[in-house]
């Protein structure tokens, strides 16, 4: 890891393969930085650094498996990671950049979508959730804030995997994470589920949330 001698400022990232060059910070959250960089094969790519004090060992798991699945569900319509690698204090992901932004931001813009428009986007999100299954994971943590857009706002990718988890038939698992809003009957009545229900109440508040403008 380097910094600039000028004013302490981060400017390289380096992992065991290569270093990344720090273009901007484009998101500070409570446990994690976020940001753009420059790789000379792949060129523009987001880097996620998240400090490992901060964090309990259930959260350290999580963000470890959150590349782990990542990388396993390779899909069109979801991110794509890179490379993940950690050291004494950070773990960190590399993944692609959606110029796009969030659908939130999107649908801020937009406040309702056309049924053809929703249809575009919600087809490729059902795709890309079905294949994940498929594999036997679950993302628990869909909503619009975790469904980015390409440059052109058409094609969409599902993020954020930090609390997905391994399901299978008829296993049931307690796990109570996830968004509020976007939380199914059996989270909020703290009832044992299986996991791709949990998905699917999840796509459909997005749905109506794309198709009425509210939650």
């Amino acid at each position: 890891m380097t910094t600039s001698p000028r004013d302490g400022a981060l400017e390289y990232i380096s992992s065991p393969r290569k270093g990344y060059r720090i273009v901007k910070n484009i998101g500070t959250g409570a446990f994690s930085t976020v940001f753009t960089v420059l790789d000379p094969q792949d060129g523009i790519l987001v880097l996620k650094r998240t400090r490992k004090n901060l964090l309990t060992p259930r959260q350290i798991l999580l963000s470890e498996s959150e590349a782990i699945i990542a990388v396993k569900v390779a899909h069109p319509n979801i991110i794509k990671i890179y490379e993940t690698f950690q050291d004494e204090s950070f773990v960190y992901i590399v993944m692609t950049y959606a110029e796009g932004g969030d659908m939130l931001e999107y649908m801020r813009m937009h406040t309702i979508l056309s049924e053809k428009r929703a249809n575009l986007f919600f087809r490729q999100l059902v795709t890309a959730v079905a294949y994940a299954h498929s594999l036997g994971y679950i993302h628990r943590d869909i909503k619009l804030e975790n469904i980015l857009l390409d440059k052109e706002q058409t094609h969409i990718l599902l993020g954020d995997w930090g609390f997905a988890g391994s399901w299978k038939l008829g296993w049931l698992q307690k796990d109570m994470i996830g968004s509020l809003h976007y939380a199914a009957p059996e989270i909020c009545a703290d009832i044992p589920y299986e996991g791709p229900e949990i998905d699917c109440w999840a796509l459909g508040v997005v749905l109506y949330a794309m198709v009425t403008g509210r939650l």
